[in-house]
Order: structure tokens, then sequence, then C-alpha cells
């Protein structure tokens, strides 16, 4: 129920009682149309009011009523109908807070109010719209503040705003009816005669299969104008498309390019410059190269390249890459859509190296024995990839394959309802370091399955956050967590199920196996099977596992209930024997016994620091608080990062 006020004046006002209508009726109507008079209200659903209701002498009248519809009548000459509709915003709120959640987003409060971000699905309301926070975490956003600065690495939109804020962007990779608001684009200027072909730039042959367009196509792109792709196009090297680039296919199986020749140098294609935009097409790498030394990529998205806009591009057959982004890994910069693509056939299918926000949304990867190493591939210092409603299946050596190199960290890297089916001996999700220093990976995963026939569902060797929320993880070996000190790693899954399945005589199969990482298990299932004489165990080692999981086989002895649980961050402090120095408060008073503590130490970047058992914590404050002593780096603008529960 909502209070309506309104005040009614004269057209023509005289010139003793001014422009108030005083004393006029007014009818309140029930609807748009009909007669039904509504039924009014003094105060909140009390106190009944007559209707037809009479103005005052300044020519004011309000009410209460139900939400809804009303028509107003006036009894006065001159004044037409009014139509209102009276609306609960608290309800509103709720509903689009509903909403918000349904889809993945966690409401945290307001700006107004200020709050403490620690999840990167946690959202603040700034009165109007969501905001999400894209740096690193935790956040803290004070009382009365706004959104500020925005952008990548800062505040973005998310909701209804952002669909707007994306759809005013020119080559947007926003889905109207099934296509992108891109492909709209090109579609009104293929049908307005803007754009131009490579044949028209082409003196020789064009029936001939292996001719060679390259000279052809670079003076087509030199245009400026969207180059409109009419059948295969042959390159006897790399072709490098300008910034701002537009190149659209007619058709994705039959309009596209192919190498020609023996070439395996660069790619089939590539670019370096912003906003090009790619569509509709196929690229065929033709097998030629091999790897790892002479291998020929298809589709390379190379340096700083930012905003660009890849839509169903095929990558086929490359001895190398399929689609690419090449960057810095020291100083990620690439930014960019892919919608709709699908690599096949080829060593990497989709490759990440020094990608600073990219996504690939409804991607399609099929890998192939002897030729496929890995699906997915964020590596070498990329920052934020996002992978949704993406999915890869097939043979290779690895599915998802997270590696950090030269000691710059990894992620965070997101999944959402995708998916990995290997058919090999390979593992669904991989992490792991080739070079240099190991670092942290930051893996977040939202729904989903990850499986291997043949490998694990899991195999993790660095650092960082893991974190699963109702996914699968299905393998003929088990989930294997990396073998890191248990404050080195954040590993957690909610509500996800890990099956181990496998008929060994010899051996016992495993479904979770911990490597002293101490993982937390809320809800969801371990299982593992073996109709062998090997024998089966849920779990190998120590983990936090709820008493909601369900273990298959059963053992419940290793399922605890936390009394009580905290989390967070803090800055060190210097003592006077120069280590660094926090207290933490516990959630109930208890003893060194009752506590399950998991501690690491990171600096301003948010890069984690070997701790080499130089972190001690002792019970102080009578039970109330730890006390924590950092022995290692100097630990001036160092944070300490905390995880405590606390046993019944």
């Amino acid at each position: 129920m909502q209070k309506f006020n309104g005040s009614l004046v004269r057209q023509f006002p005289s010139l003793i009682s001014g422009n108030a209508a005083a004393g006029v009726s007014v009818t309140v109507y029930a609807g748009v149309t009909g007669s039904t008079l509504a039924t009014l209200f003094s105060g909140n659903g009390t106190g009944s009011l007559p209707n037809p209701l009479t103005t005052d002498s300044a020519g004011y009248y309000g009410f209460y009523a139900a939400d809804g519809l009303y028509r107003l009548n006036f009894g006065i000459s001159g004044i037409p109908d009014q139509l209102i509709q009276l609306v609960d915003v608290d309800q509103i709120r709720n509903d689009l807070n509903t909403f918000v959640i349904s889809q993945g987003w966690i409401p945290a409060g307001s700006f107004s109010a200020g709050a403490t971000l620690t999840k990167p699905n946690e959202i603040l309301s700034d009165g109007a719209n969501y905001w999400r926070w894209d740096g690193a975490l935790p956040r803290v956003v004070g009382a009365g503040s706004s959104p500020s600065p925005t952008g990548v690495g800062a505040w973005l939109l998310v909701g209804d705003a952002a669909l707007r804020s994306e759809l005013a962007v020119a080559d947007s990779s926003v889905i109207i009816a099934g296509i992108t608001a891109a492909q709209v684009a090109a579609a009104a200027d293929i049908a307005a005669g803007n754009f131009v072909t490579p044949e028209q730039f082409f003196s020789g042959d064009v029936n001939d299969t292996n001719a060679d367009w390259l000279s052809a196509c670079n003076a087509a792109l030199a245009t400026g104008r969207r180059v409109l792709l009419r059948r295969i196009y042959g390159l006897s090297s790399q072709l490098n498309i300008p910034a701002n680039g537009l190149v659209s296919g007619t058709n994705r199986q039959t309009t596209g390019f192919k190498r020609v020749g023996s070439s395996a140098a660069g790619g089939v294609i590539a670019f370096s410059g912003d906003n090009v935009t790619l569509s509709n097409f196929r690229v065929d790498a033709m097998n030629i190269g091999s790897a790892p030394s002479n291998r020929l990529n298809a589709v390379s998205v190379n340096g700083s390249a930012k905003n660009f806009n890849i839509s169903q591009v095929d990558a086929y057959n490359a001895t190398g890459y399929g689609h690419v982004t090449f960057g810095s890994e020291s100083n990620p910069q690439v930014t960019g859509v892919y919608l709709d693509c699908r690599s096949e056939n080829c060593e990497v299918l989709f490759e990440q190296i020094g990608a600073l926000d990219v996504t690939l949304y409804r991607c399609i990867g099929v890998g192939t024995a002897g030729r496929t190493t890995d699906m997915f591939h964020p590596y070498a210092g990329s920052k934020r990839v996002t992978y949704i409603d993406s999915h890869a299946s097939g043979s290779s050596s690895g599915g998802i394959t997270a590696t950090t190199t030269n000691g710059f960290p990894l992620g965070p890297f997101t999944f959402i309802n995708s998916s990995i089916d290997i058919t090999g001996g390979g593992s669904a999700v991989v992490t792991s370091t080739v070079s240099g220093a190991a670092a942290n990976t930051d893996l977040y995963f939202f729904g989903g399955l990850y499986r291997s026939s043949g490998g694990q569902s899991a195999t993790l060797q660095t650092r960082g956050i893991f974190k699963a929320f109702g996914t699968r993880f299905e393998g003929l070996g088990g989930f294997n967590c990396p073998a890191v000190p248990a404050a080195e790693i954040d590993l957690e899954l909610n509500g996800c199920q890990l099956v181990a399945a496998e008929d060994n005589a010899g051996a016992v199969v495993f479904s979770l196996i911990t490597n002293g990482c101490n993982p937390r298990i809320i809800g969801g299932s371990i299982e593992a099977y073996n109709n062998l004489a090997g024998g089966k165990q849920a779990v190998l080692g120590n983990a936090i596992i709820s008493r909601e999981t369900r273990l298959i086989p059963v053992a419940a002895s290793q399922q605890v209930n936390f009394l009580a649980e905290t989390a967070g961050s803090v800055a060190l402090t210097v003592d006077a024997a120069t280590l660094g120095l926090a207290v933490i408060s516990l959630p109930v008073n208890a003893t060194r016994e009752k506590l399950v503590v998991a501690l690491s130490v990171s600096n301003n970047s948010d890069n984690y620091l070997s701790q080499n058992d130089r972190i001690s914590w002792a019970v102080t404050g009578s039970g109330s608080s730890i006390t924590v002593r950092y022995g290692g780096n100097d630990p001036t603008n160092l944070r300490l990062h905390y995880r405590i529960g606390v046993l019944p």
C-alpha cells in the first residue's frame, strides 16, 4: 500500500482566489477504465476515506491505496482524467535483489552504508545501479562513498545498466535475438553496400584454389572499410589486420582464410591494434609445420590489442594455437571477447597469454589424439579470463591448464556453466608452473562438469585460490590437491560432486587426495568406486569436511562441523624486533587444540610470499584472539590473510 499526494489548480485563476482549485471533487477509480470506486485510506491501511475526495483550500488532496493502476476524475471543466500507478519501492528492490541473486550475484549492501567485499560476485548498490569490484580482494568500501574509479580493474556495472552501456558501444558483443550487436552492424553495412571485397584488388585466377590472395586482402584492408569475404582466400604468409579493422564472412563454413605454401611462421591471420572486429568465417592452418619450434597458429591477437570482438570465427588444423592472445606476461593489456567461436584439431584450442580481461562466451573446442595438448590454457601472467557456457571435448593431454611462468601470478579465472570432457589420459583441470618461481593461481568455478575418462579430475600443483560452487569433477582418478602448506592455498568446494571410478585390482581408488593442504568441503559428495580388489576410499589425507557432505564409501569420522569460522586479511604492523605482527579476534573463545588455522602473507601487489615456516601464532586474550608473528621478509607493507575455524 502506497500514499499518493496531489494538487489541483485552475487553468484561468481568478484575481481573488489565486490558482488553487479548492473544494473540487476528486473521484478515484480502480483500473484504467470502468466505474469501480477505489478503496481509499487516510493511513497505511487504516482510516477509511470517502470517495470522491474534496480538495482543501490550497487545492491539495491525498490518500493511501493498494498497489495498482488508478484513474482520477476531477469535478471541474478543462482538466482531463489522470492515470497514476502506485508501487511498493521496497518490494521492487526486493524483487531486484532476488533477480540479481538468481544471476549469480550476491548483494552485499550499498555505497552509502559501506561494506567489505571478499568475493568476486559480491555487488554494491549506489541507489540506482549495482556495481562489482573488478580489482584485488578484499575491497573495503567506506560509508558514503561512490563507485570510483570505474573500468577494468575497478568498479564495473552489472545488470540492466551494464547492458545499456554495452549496447551503446560500437561493435558490441551483446546478443540480440541470437546474434551480436556487432553482427547487426555488419549486416547493415552489407545491406548498404558499405564494404569492399578482395576480388576487387585481385588480378589472378579467382578459381585457382592455391592462389595467393595476400596482396589483394591487404589492399582491401587498406581502404578502411569493412572487408566482406565471399570464398576461402589462400595466404602465403600472415595477414595482419589493422586497428579498427572490420572483416566479415558470408558463411562460417565456406568463407574465410587458409594458409597456402609451406611457411609455418606466425599465424594465418593476426592483429595487434585496438578495436578489431572479426565475424562469421573460418581460418584453416592446413596442418602446416610441427610443434613446438615450427608451428603455425590460426588466429593470433598480439601485443596490447584492446577491445577486440571475434564472433563465429572457427579455427582448424593448427600445429600451434587455434585462438590465441599473445600479450606481455609482465604487463598484460589484451582485452576483448570471443563469442560462439570454435577451435578444432589444434595443438592448443584456446590460449590466453598476457590477457588482461578476456571473455570466452559459448565457445567450443574439439581435441584430437596426437595433436591437442591443452583445451583452455590461461597462461603466463594472464589476469581476468572468464569462460561462460564454453565447452571442450575430445582427446588432450590437459583440459583446463593454468600455468604460471617466471613468478607472475595468474587469475582470477572464472568458469561459469562450462565443461571439459577428455577421452584421453589427461586431467580435466591442471594448475602448474613451467619456469621460474612458483606463483599464485586463482580459479573459480560455478556449475559445470569437468571430466576425464582416462585421467584425474584435477591435478593441482600451485598455491593460491581454488573455489567451486555446484560443480562436478569426475575422473578415472581423483581430485588431487596441491602439495603446498595449508596457509598457501584457499581451496573450498561448496555443493560439489567429486567422483573417481576405476576398476583397479592393485590399488586403492581415492576421490579426494588432499596432500596436506587441508581443503574445505561443504555439502555435495565425495564418491570413490572400484569393483575390484584394490579397494576404495573417499578421502586420502586431512580435510575439513562438513557433516552435510555425502561420502562414498561412508567415513563419518572424517567429517566435522565448525562451531564458528572467520576469514579476512589485515595489514601487518612491525614490532620492536622488526617482526610482522597481527592480532586476530576469534568468533568465540577457544583453546589452541580447537582451532583450524590457515595463514598466508602477500605484498601490495597480491603476490603471495614463500613462508619458509616463518609464520607462528599463539592463542592470546584468554582464548578470544590469536597473535600472529611473521619473521620472513621485511614486514613493511605486507598483509596477513587468514581463515580460522573453531571445532566444537
